[in-house]
């Protein structure tokens, strides 16, 4: 199955993430290639880049404004709104709709799960040292965000593909 689909995030005055292939229908494999790739802009405490910076964390960690859009389905989100509930709510359609294969939605969910421990784009550079330095993550906490739980959906066997209740 191939679709439509533009993936698009601001992350700084500088730098965005902007895949667009609206104009060609590419398959779920080229998407999940993209949603795993190294983005390349996280750096050590001597400038140095530590690769792991996968494009999914910053769809779920910008401050800044984004959007995705699947087949005639558009999320969109403004300055501060960015969440991981919207990357579930995208990966889960693609997989309900067959766009994905279930090793590729695992894994993106995997991915997303890690992400959501981050809690900003600023802190993954420090993950990433931790995660190579062998030392366990805590989950920072931030004053100024006011974190929300929400359920990240346990992948199951859906033999229809018609009806999953996470996604309404």
């Amino acid at each position: 199955m191939e679709a439509n689909v533009r993936f698009y995030a601001k992350l700084s005055e500088q730098n965005f993430l902007l895949c667009d292939w609206m104009k060609r229908k590419v398959s779920g494999g080229v998407i999940f290639d993209f949603l795993m790739s190294n983005v390349g802009l996280a750096t050590d405490e001597h400038k140095n880049k530590i690769s792991g910076d996968i494009a999914i964390w910053y769809f779920g960690l910008t401050e800044r404004l984004g959007c995705i859009e699947y087949n005639e389905r558009e999320w969109r989100w403004g300055a501060g709104e960015a969440s991981f509930k919207n990357v579930i709510s995208v990966v889960g359609r693609m997989y309900v709709d067959g766009f994905m294969t279930s090793e590729h939605y695992h894994r993106l969910i995997f991915a997303i799960r890690e992400g959501s421990e981050i809690t900003s784009i600023e802190k993954i550079s420090n993950y990433l040292m931790a995660r190579k330095n062998g030392i366990r993550w805590i989950k920072p906490h931030d004053p100024k965000i006011i974190q929300t739980k929400y359920h990240i959906p346990q992948p199951i066997s859906i033999p229809d593909k018609k009806y999953v209740p996470w996604f309404g």
